[in-house]
């Protein structure tokens, strides 16, 4: 079902690539905000935090449904 969806191309990439990616980025940035937050003189929000890995979790979920989708 979902398999047509997972493989589809985008710029030469299947979408889950692009999809990792994504989840990758939005991790990393609420890591990085923190980090910023406790040793730097750069303050940001909680709430950006929070935010971003919401985010970053829910790519994360369909990144690793059409991931399983492949193989169901």
């Amino acid at each position: 079902m979902a398999l047509p969806l997972a493989y589809e191309l985008v710029m030469g990439k299947p979408i889950i690539f692009w999809l990792g990616i994504l989840t990758a980025l939005f991790l990393f940035s609420a890591g990085i905000v923190m980090i910023l937050t406790f040793h730097t003189k750069y303050k940001f929000p909680v709430d950006l935090h929070h935010k971003l890995a919401f985010i970053g979790l829910a790519f994360a979920i369909i990144h690793v449904i059409l991931a399983l989708s492949i193989y169901l």
